[in-house]
């Protein structure tokens, strides 16, 4: 596909939620009722889009409670760093090959709205794995429980995103979810910690450890209802809205090697930056307390300020790229500020506000991030093709995660965190250099 061709289906692809899924104007309701549940009106999408956003704030809570309990769940599993790491490793590996498949499925067999109900499930019972085998004292139970919750949280997000894409102000919408899903994981990164704290009269402290990891569960079960309520009102959506079905096709396997190289190397830069913040946070706790000497709770509060700004500002960001474009410089931009974290990390001395700073800045580059490099697949793929497009991209970052999983528990055991922080840094500078590569091939629209 020449770069003539590409820019005519973005330029089309910018627009096509006035093709798919373009609402009807309607008489207005008789009752406040009516009006609410009416898809033709704007409080029934912000209805679905708080009730998402929330689905995405519990999953990360469970997502995030690992690194928010890594030094608690060390001392009290009785292993080591290169042990803890399997708990990343098992929620990373089997997405490798399932995000590949699941994408497919979604499209081709079970949708996106029954699949949205199956993965919010597989999460809460992941999560419910995960206190289980504290309580029993079996590391090996929370590793099946990881299991559960990587591959239950990363296909809520390729469901999730492949709903948002067939919907107006695709950006803006993905950039909420992003929002919800960081203060969801940063939430669990900060008071995670405190929880299991003030649980003290619980002298068992497998006991003390199952319990905070419950509190997710907790969550999870209200996350399985609003599922229930979304798979309805997207029925009663899709009754109203007039999407041109017939001209839709199912995706074909042999039609995959029609996406464009933009796509795949959007993929390769998703997959670096995202997977590296996964594992970088995973590991900060642990990190912070032992070269910057803060407690374990100060050591989550600045873990959690990674997320910080794309709570604050990630919604605006969203909001503005949905109308202005620039994906492409937003995220060279973006890419800059997280090789600048690094740095400062890596060249820094011990004093105690580095990791806030780090943090702080991190937290900016990840809000320019998301609202602009995730979703320029979403201007280059069609709608039905989107959860497998998504797919392969989660596969890419559970991929990387699993593999810098490994590497980074040998060489924190092996050689200590600055060359860790070296091979971080090295990574982000080749995605910088691969960044300006796709502005470039996008042209200026994107």
């Amino acid at each position: 596909m020449g770069n003539d061709d590409l820019l005519e289906q973005v330029k089309t692809s910018a627009h096509q939620s006035t093709s798919y899924g373009s609402i009807p104007h309607t008489k207005d309701s008789s009752s406040l009722c009516e009006y609410i549940t009416d898809p033709s009106h704007w409080p029934f999408h912000g209805i679905s889009l708080l009730m998402v956003s929330f689905i995405y704030f519990s999953s990360y809570v469970c997502v995030e409670s690992q690194g928010g309990l890594e030094v608690p769940i060390i001392k009290v599993m009785n292993i080591d760093t290169t042990r803890y790491s399997l708990l990343l490793v098992a929620f990373s590996s089997p997405n490798v090959l399932f995000c590949l498949v699941g994408g497919v499925i979604v499209d081709r067999a079970l949708g996106h709205k029954l699949s949205l109900i199956l993965v919010v499930a597989m999460t809460g019972v992941g999560q419910f794995l995960m206190g289980l085998g504290a309580f029993l004292d079996h590391f090996w139970l929370m590793i099946v429980g990881r299991m559960f919750i990587g591959v239950g949280n990363e296909m809520t997000d390729v469901v999730s995103v492949a709903l948002a894409s067939k919907k107006q102000n695709a950006t803006f919408r993905m950039s909420l979810y992003y929002t919800a899903a960081k203060l969801g994981g940063s939430s669990s990164l900060a008071v995670s910690q405190y929880i299991y704290e003030q649980l003290r009269f619980i002298e068992n402290p497998s006991y003390r450890l199952g319990s905070t990891l419950l509190v997710g569960v907790m969550l999870m079960m209200m996350a399985f209802v609003i599922s229930i309520i979304l798979f309805f009102l997207d029925m009663k959506e899709e009754k109203v809205i007039k999407r041109e079905r017939q001209k839709i096709s199912m995706i074909r396997w042999n039609e995959i090697k029609n996406f464009p190289m933009s796509f795949w190397i959007c993929v390769a830069e998703v997959s670096i930056f995202c997977g590296g913040v996964i594992v970088f946070t995973a590991i900060g706790q642990d990190f912070y307390t032992k070269k910057y000497s803060l407690t374990p709770f100060e050591s989550g509060a600045a873990n959690s300020l990674v997320f910080l700004a794309t709570i604050a500002v990630a919604p605006i960001i969203g909001c503005l790229i949905n109308r202005l474009g620039r994906h492409s410089f937003c995220s060279v931009v973006g890419m800059l500020a997280a090789l600048s974290a690094h740095l400062t990390i890596l060249c820094s001395s011990n004093s105690f506000y580095i990791p806030y700073l780090a943090s702080t800045v991190y937290s900016v580059s990840y809000a320019l991030i998301m609202p602009s490099l995730y979703t320029i697949p979403c201007l280059l793929i069609q709608p039905n093709k989107m959860a497998t497009a998504y797919g392969f991209i989660h596969s890419g970052i559970n991929l990387y995660v699993a593999v810098m999983s490994v590497i980074s528990g040998i060489l924190i055991d092996k050689s200590g965190y600055f060359l860790l922080e070296t091979v971080f840094s090295l990574f982000m500078y080749f995605n910088i250099i691969v960044s300006i590569i796709l502005s470039f091939y996008l042209t200026k629209r994107v």
